[in-house]
């Protein structure tokens, strides 16, 4: 060992004087050089070095090491360890390196781990000896002998420390014993939009979280500008901070995901793993070409942005380095497999050398028509994640998200995808001239997300109307697909694909309609095929050899799991798809290079599952809420203690579009449904029942006038062909004022109280509420009562039930409720329903219920309230 700085032999030639001044008086550079060591395409695997990393190397191979810089020319490296001895810390020199030659490099083994320095000096004329470039024949070895060492016998070196101009650090550790056998790659994990924890400084010396957001002002401190930049500088995420769980309303996002990879890391499976947190807001451009990290906090916006080593790439190089294969298995969810695929078309040629796998989990490859009912109303963002955000807050956010524009269906979505991803009814004439009946092309959509015509400010709280977005930020998103689009990935890189299927509520398009008051409503078009977010051809877009594209039937797995809703736990959907415990165990084993049969899982198929069961939706068009329960007290609709959405029974999914409330559910399941009023006007309730996305029977109940008194009841103990009557209860005392017939939705009024001939039953004026082949179910109709609301107004219908000692509820629940003597449907019509629905299903017939199964539900949700 020696502990010193090791002596160089020096020969300068005439004239070497001035050559090394120049240098002596260049100033110092930031580090921007490598060592590297190891062999491009064989054993041991190419490693490059740079300042800061930890690497695990084989120790006793000798393989060419070499240096990589900019200082030249022909610098050179003293490579040291760095020793702890009684006496202090100390340098041991292990060798001198030299910039890659063709003729070949020097080679080194690696012996022992521990710590090393790497000082990279100005070479002084000429250079050492091995180094020499002029010819070594006899004329060289004499003008050797008579210039450079009389020369070097004349001069007096510059001392070592002082031609330094640059010194790395870094740390060797030993391969971990058994390699060979299990070599498995490090994990980098790529989340979805909205799934990175963002912050701001408090300027107390701490952070405030900005997202998830706990109010209105979280989310808009973290607005742009019209062309996509952050209106505040100083929005940040932190390392590994990504959502794993929302303790507010106890959902899960990654958190099984997350421990299920600490725990490879723990038993030595893998050497690391990460979770990439970014900003994303942002276009795919700024996430990859900035995220300066400081002190663990990372910019990918404002004055701290700018880096020459973006942090995603960094990690990416880092984990590689630090694999046991050398290279690094990507998983991304969501909008992170949009983020990994521009990632390798910005790492290049680098990409096959880093990357081995790419496992894309409910991406939207090429856009999905949800963002079109996020982006022009904010459907669905005031619960996104369980958050409280309200719409015209949330479309406001969006509208200027580089990020949002990219989920946007692109071109190719469109070219290949039947279903039109906008649609407007026949009695919008004007809007029909402007967009046609139906949109479905790229110039056509992009004409409608542009355009002005019946437009409104993204603030305006009218979240019916849609608003303009940007001609510049979607022009860049569709530059930015028209990459993704045909992407395919690196030669050497294995891809496979999953796709959540089987959640009805995910959305395949928006069909504009005219309301009665004539203005425009936007109500959502429905599919079985996706997760809730994605439609399932986006998910499984990417064409490639190996074909690995997997369904994953989330319908089947909610309804086997009911354990999930007891555990306070939300179905999964896509938000949530990695808490899928089949899916994980899938991940593990691909990881580990042990993946059986993909029957073996579970839910898995490689083809899409079969639509053949039938299902419920339930749609409320009013304001009044809408709740679910079922015979166990599970609840699904809005919570009244936390104001976060509830899917506590198996098999249900809810939805709020504006003020259209929709419940979907499983058929075969007693389910009693409240409705309550928060609003005067009048409701439209309609029950459908599907097979696929095909409606195959339904029954409206149409502009049943509403108060914030009023108190709707309606039961299903199995199917459409098992409803009840629907209960009005207009001004909340406890006794139901009016019924409306379940095979026709039409008023059941009192019997006549004289014999002059007249009625109070309204006309059947309405269109076909439904039908099976053709046939007709049922008429819609206008409805009215003649009692107005009295009473107080009552929140919710839990609130009510509690209140037993004030209330008139109580009595209705102890004693059959009074109502009016019903009118029984015409015969003719209540027999046309029974026919038709038993004779296509096979069913029973629908048999009116009497109030007083209320009374007894009544007292079962009170003896279940007071457990």
């Amino acid at each position: 060992m020696r502990d010193g700085l090791a002596r160089i032999p020096v020969r300068l030639l005439a004239g070497g004087f001035l050559s090394a001044a120049l240098f002596l008086a260049s100033p110092a550079h930031a580090n921007a050089s490598s060592l590297l060591w190891g062999v491009e395409d064989g054993e041991p695997a190419h490693i490059e070095i740079v300042d800061g990393g930890t690497y695990q190397i084989t120790f006793g191979q000798s393989a060419p090491i070499s240096l990589a810089t900019s200082f030249g020319p022909s610098p050179f490296g003293n490579l040291y360890r760095i020793v702890e001895t009684e006496e202090g810390v100390v340098r041991e020199l292990l060798t001198t390196v030299y910039p890659h030659r063709e003729g070949g490099d020097a080679e080194f083994a690696w012996i022992e781990a521990g710590s090393y320095e790497l000082d990279i000096l100005t070479p002084v004329f000429p250079p050492p000896p091995d180094q020499q470039v002029f010819d070594r024949g006899a004329l060289g070895r004499l003008a050797l002998t008579l210039f450079a060492r009389t020369a070097e016998a004349a001069i007096i070196r510059p001392p070592e420390e002082e031609r330094i101009r640059e010194v790395m650090h870094f740390t060797v550790e030993e391969t971990s014993q058994g390699c060979a056998e299990q070599c498995f790659s490090n994990v980098l994990f790529l989340p979805g939009i909205e799934s990175s924890r963002l912050y701001r400084p408090d300027y107390s010396g701490g952070t405030e979280r900005l997202w998830e957001p706990g109010k209105n002002q979280d989310v808009e401190d973290l607005f742009l500008t019209s062309d996509g930049a952050g209106i505040r500088s100083d929005v940040y995420a932190k390392e590994g901070d990504v959502v794993d769980e929302l303790p507010i309303v106890g959902k899960n996002i990654y958190k099984s995901f997350i421990a299920d990879m600490n725990a490879l890391k723990s038993s030595g499976h893998i050497s690391d793993w990460q979770a990439i947190s970014y900003d994303w807001r942002l276009s795919l451009d700024d996430v990859l070409r900035y995220g300066n990290e400081i002190d663990g906090r990372i910019y990918y916006a404002g004055d701290l942005r700018a880096t020459s080593t973006p942090y995603i790439i960094q990690e990416v190089r880092r984990l590689a380095a630090t694999s046991k294969s050398g290279r690094v298995t990507i998983v991304a969810h969501s909008n992170g497999g949009l983020v990994a695929k521009y990632l390798t078309v910005v790492l290049g040629d680098e990409a096959d050398d880093l990357i081995d796998k790419m496992i894309f989990v409910a991406v939207p490859q090429v856009g999905t028509p949800m963002a079109i009912a996020a982006g022009l109303h904010g459907y669905d963002q005031e619960n996104a994640f369980g958050l409280i955000t309200s719409e015209s807050t949330a479309r406001s956010f969006a509208s200027t998200s580089p990020m949002f524009y990219h989920l946007l269906p692109s071109e190719a979505y469109l070219d290949a995808v039947d279903t039109p991803v906008v649609s407007f009814d026949d009695e919008l004439p004007d809007w029909v001239d402007r967009y046609g009946a139906s949109v479905s092309s790229q110039l056509s959509l992009d004409h409608f997300l542009t355009d002005e015509y019946g437009r409104i400010d993204s603030a305006d709280g009218n979240t019916d109307q849609p608003i303009r977005l940007s001609p510049d930020l979607l022009a860049e998103a569709k530059a930015i697909h028209a990459t993704l689009d045909s992407w395919q990935q690196p030669a050497g890189v294995e891809l496979i694909q999953i796709a959540g299927w089987g959640v009805p509520k995910t959305v395949s398009g928006v069909t504009y309609k005219k309301t009665s008051s004539g203005d425009v409503q936007p109500e959502p078009d429905f599919t079985i095929d996706g997760d809730g977010t994605v439609v399932t051809p986006s998910a499984l877009w990417t064409n490639n050899s190996s074909k690995k594209k997997y369904w994953l039937n989330l319908r089947s797995y909610n309804t086997d799991h009911p354990f999930q809703v007891s555990l306070g736990l939300n179905p999964l959907k896509h938000s949530n798809i990695l808490e899928a415990s089949n899916l994980i165990a899938f991940i593990v084993d691909v990881l580990k290079e042990d993946q059986k049969e993909i029957s073996e899982y579970g839910y898995f198929s490689t083809v899409a599952p079969p639509a053949g069961t039938n299902r419920l939706r339930f749609s409320l068009h009013s304001p009044l809420t809408l709740d679910i329960y079922d015979d166990f007290g599970n609840h699904t609709g809005v919570s009244t203690t936390t104001g976060q959405i509830e899917e506590q029974i198996p098999g249900t999914y809810y939805v709020q579009f504006g003020d259209i409330k929709y419940i979907f559910t499983d058929t075969g399941n007693p389910l009693h449904i409240v409705m309550t009023g928060y609003d005067a006007g009048a409701f439209t309730f309609q029950i459908g029942q599907l097979l696929g996305d095909s409606t195959v029977a339904s029954t409206t109940f149409s502009n049943v006038p509403t108060s914030p008194s009023t108190i709707a009841y309606f039961n299903v103990s199995s199917d459409v062909t098992t409803s009840s009557n629907l209960f009005v209860d207009s001004d909340g005392d406890g006794a139901f004022d009016s019924a409306y017939a379940s095979s026709t939705g039409q008023l059941i009024v009192e019997e006549e109280s004289s014999s002059s001939g007249s009625s109070d039953a309204p006309a059947a004026n309405g269109p076909v509420a439904g039908s099976i082949d053709g046939q007709v179910l049922g008429a819609s109709t206008s409805a009215t009562t003649s009692e107005a609301a009295t009473t107080t107004a009552i929140p919710e219908f839990m609130d009510v039930v509690a209140i037993s000692s004030s209330s008139t509820i109580s009595e209705a629940i102890s004693t059959p409720p009074p109502k009016k003597t019903p009118r029984k449907p015409s015969p003719s019509k209540g027999t046309d329903f029974q026919t038709t629905v038993a004779s296509s299903t096979g069913a029973a017939p629908a048999q009116p219920t009497e109030p007083n199964l209320w009374s007894r539900m009544f007292r079962w949700i009170i003896k279940k309230l007071s457990l």
